[in-house]
């Protein structure tokens, strides 16, 4: 297990009212699988990666919602680290890694799994590590599937990355479930988890003035 990372990273607007920042990462991931369900139909059943759409698709989000400049694949860290998307909000960097990683389970509908879940799930604990390079905030947000609907095998997952990074991640602070139609009545669900990770580039009166909110809903 590496050693714990440090603490979370959030915007504060200074009226005590906005959420973090990973949280509105993994809205803002949500919003767009549920807007984009057909495409989503298509990968799932394929098992395919969509993580290079998905990239592009949370950039044009983040711009949309006012913090630039947004870069994909921005560099940082003098070992030539990149992240997948940065930005700036509130005078503070922001870099995001995301994974869609695929479950190792028989699900109908659903190609039967190639790869090893546990690849998947270890590549996560390594972003996690990256980031603890960065010049500011880190935020690791990642998309499992395909996840059986109600089925909750996928907290083991998490738990085996809280453990990897040594920061509790909880479902209900950390987590949600995206309902994917497969076609002939048959559907699964997708699970995004998002986690914040706090980088070598904070100072300690940054850090004070970054508290985490949860979530409302």
């Amino acid at each position: 297990m590496m050693a714990p990372l440090p603490g979370p990273a959030a915007v504060n607007r200074g009226d005590g009212s906005a959420p973090a920042m990973d949280i509105l990462i993994r809205r803002w991931v949500g919003s767009v699988l549920r807007s984009h369900r057909p495409l989503l139909t298509i990968a799932v059943r394929q098992r395919a990666q969509m993580e290079g759409w998905l990239k592009f698709e949370l950039a044009r989000v983040i711009e949309r919602e006012g913090y630039e400049p947004v870069r994909v694949e921005a560099g940082f860290g003098e070992v030539g680290f990149r992240s997948d998307i940065s930005f700036v909000a509130g005078g503070d960097r922001f870099d995001v890694e995301l994974k869609t990683p695929n479950t190792n389970w028989s699900v109908p509908g659903v190609e039967s799994p190639s790869r090893p879940v546990t690849k998947n799930i270890a590549s996560i604990i390594v972003d996690a590590a990256k980031l603890r390079s960065c010049p500011g905030h880190g935020i690791v947000c990642f998309v499992l599937f395909p996840v059986p609907a109600r089925d909750r095998r996928w907290v083991t997952y998490l738990e085996r990355i809280s453990r990897g990074i040594g920061v509790p991640l909880t479902p209900s602070d950390h987590c949600s479930r995206v309902k994917i139609p497969l076609g002939q009545d048959r559907s699964c669900d997708v699970v995004v988890c998002a986690f914040p990770v706090s980088g070598t580039g904070l100072t300690s009166e940054t850090k004070a003035r970054s508290p985490t909110e949860l979530p409302t809903a």
